[in-house]
């Protein structure tokens, strides 16, 4: 075997070994990054239940709670769709609605016509976070919440969520 040869042969070799060690860390920076989207993502997901199941614990709702929410899902525009997005300012706008007339409750004389419709939109605004929002949660959130390796010809999108309102 001749000496050129042999340059000529290692050179393909470390060519081949350099290019299959980029596609390796291709593929483990690929899954890393679906690793950290995951772990963002369900941090977000983590809070929505913890502040409905607070809700329901409670059936009512504190501005310290709401804030928490808040600041706990304030990223959500980087980690989602606007499915999920609009699903979690659903989620804040009836939250705020809920606190709002909470306040409003307190203020009004027992006994009054305004109470009594106050406490009726306070339950239909509980109701609907209760029984619309808080059982969806996971479905909502399992498409997003998937390791599934993607097919090469085929790309699938998340299926998304289709409010009530």
């Amino acid at each position: 075997m001749d000496l050129s040869n042999f340059w000529q042969f290692a050179i393909v070799l470390i060519g081949v070994s350099t290019a299959w060690t980029a596609w390796s860390q291709h593929l483990i920076n690929k899954e890393n990054l679906k690793l950290n989207l995951f772990e963002k993502r369900f941090l977000v997901f983590k809070a929505t239940r913890k502040f409905l199941s607070v809700v329901f614990k409670n059936a009512e709702i504190s501005l310290e709670d709401l804030y928490e929410y808040r600041a706990n899902t304030s990223e959500k525009d980087f980690f989602f769709e606007n499915d999920i997005i609009n699903y979690l300012e659903e989620i804040d706008s009836k939250a705020f609605e809920l606190w709002k007339l909470g306040i409003e409750i307190r203020d009004l004389p027992k006994g009054s016509n305004e109470l009594s419709e106050k406490v009726e939109e306070e339950s239909q605004c509980l109701k609907s976070l209760i029984d619309d929002k808080l059982p969806k949660l996971k479905t909502v959130f399992s498409p997003y919440m998937k390791f599934k390796p993607q097919s090469k010809n085929k790309t699938t999108q998340p299926k998304k969520y289709q409010s009530k309102s």
